[in-house]
């Protein structure tokens, strides 16, 4: 009887074995719909504990290197998710989305180059996905590549007619291109394919102005503030169309209305400084471009209004220093010399 016993053991021990791997691989399955329901409720590191618990139990599979780098770029540590990811990368080289994620960190942490080789090798792993190229596009835009942006977004439409961030992202590259009516149909198009696409109105409204069209772009900017009536920047919008209407009340209250939604949005401060020296106060003016400049020490434009209303007010050697520090930031600003010389003409004409 014992033989029989110890004979059996074996076979015992491999269905609990088997039993054990079925109990591990159902639980890992909870852990990663638990960690998947923590992310969609924005609880990302709580996320994360969860997808480390299903790989303890036997997940180990491209899913747990994609949502643990998701998680981690949620969560904003982006050298840990890139880490997770090439981690990912080198147990399944042939992963579409660990290729797309991986771009994606490159090109937070600026590394364009590499960011765009990531992507040309989703690419070549899913030739019938736009996305790729879509986030290829917006890449290559940032880097102020317009000219492969174009080819990329219209790459992404191809494989994807209905693409509307698509065409908004085709639209913005033409405008910087200067090719305003071809972006005025793409994000014409988009505003067709999906009418809630807010950043259609938006780009729309901006490229309608660049084409001299005030009433037609403050036509869009109003149907976008209706879909979106909290939305600071298609204010700002609106301001601009009433501005170069003349009507400057109006767009004093659209710039106000802009600032209550997003206070800290200082080309809507900038902008209404120039309306403010447009309607003969000056020095509320230098108070809204200083409010400006203390939200964006970058912004040359700014620099360059200050110089402009410094110089009304005969304040020369202050408007020269704001010139010097536009020239400071882009010292290809033309309009910055030509103000700068402009100062030092009517500064040597008042000492003779």
């Amino acid at each position: 009887m014992n033989n029989d016993a110890e004979k059996k053991r074996p076979e015992q021990t491999t269905a609990e074995s088997g039993l054990q791997a079925l109990v591990a691989s159902r639980l890992a399955s909870v852990f990663l719909n638990r960690g998947n329901e923590l992310f969609e409720l924005g609880r990302y590191q709580e996320a994360i504990a969860a997808y480390d618990q299903a790989r303890y139990l036997g997940l180990n599979t491209e899913i747990y290197y994609i949502k643990k780098g998701a998680a981690l770029l949620q969560s904003l540590k982006v050298d840990e998710a890139l880490e997770v990811i090439e981690e990912g990368i080198q147990r399944f080289p042939r992963n579409y989305d660990l290729f797309m994620l991986q771009g994606i960190l490159l090109s937070g942490l600026g590394h364009t180059q590499q960011a765009l080789a990531a992507l040309d090798r989703a690419i070549k792993l899913n030739r019938r996905s736009a996305e790729g190229s879509y986030i290829k596009g917006e890449i290559l835009r940032k880097a102020g590549q317009f000219k492969p942006a174009l080819a990329a977004f219209k790459q992404a439409i191809w494989r994807r007619r209905n693409y509307t961030d698509a065409y908004v992202g085709k639209g913005v590259v033409l405008g910087m291109l200067g090719r305003h009516k071809e972006a005025v149909r793409a994000f014409t198009k988009a505003q067709r394919l999906d009418p809630e696409n807010v950043d259609a109105y938006d780009n729309l409204s901006n490229a309608l102005m660049l084409l001299g069209q005030p009433l037609k772009a403050l036509d869009v900017a109003e149907d976008g503030i209706r879909l979106s009536p909290r939305n600071a920047e298609l204010y700002r919008k609106k301001g601009l169309a009433l501005e170069h209407l003349e009507r400057y009340s109006e767009a004093l209250t659209a710039y106000d209305r802009a600032l209550l939604y997003d206070p800290a949005k200082a080309d809507a401060y900038h902008d209404k400084g120039v309306l403010l020296d447009k309607m003969g106060k000056p020095e509320d003016a230098l108070a809204e471009l200083n409010k400006a400049l203390a939200l964006d020490p970058q912004a040359a434009i700014s620099y360059h209004s200050k110089a402009i209303v410094l110089h009304k007010l005969r304040r020369h050697q202050e408007a020269i220093e704001a010139c010097d520090a536009a020239l400071k930031i882009n010292p290809q600003f033309l309009a910055a010399h030509a103000k700068k010389a402009r100062i030092i003409n009517d500064m040597a004409s008042r000492s003779q």
